[in-house]
């Protein structure tokens, strides 16, 4: 079953996707600093995220 679901195109789609998010979270964290977020939810993490931006903009 598993392996009939990643022959998919759907699937190969949705690997593409989440490589992506992968990559901007690996460079938040690496490149920026960010170790985990504070703030839950979809708005906490904008929120956090533009935090971080602005403070990584400022130099403090």
């Amino acid at each position: 079953m598993a392996r009939d679901i990643a022959e998919t195109e759907d699937y190969a789609i949705s690997c593409k996707l989440r490589n992506k998010v992968e990559m901007l979270f690996a460079h938040l964290k690496r490149i920026l600093g960010l170790r985990r977020l504070r703030l839950r939810g979809p708005n906490g993490a904008n929120d956090e995220v533009a935090d971080l931006l602005h403070r990584y903009a400022v130099g403090s």
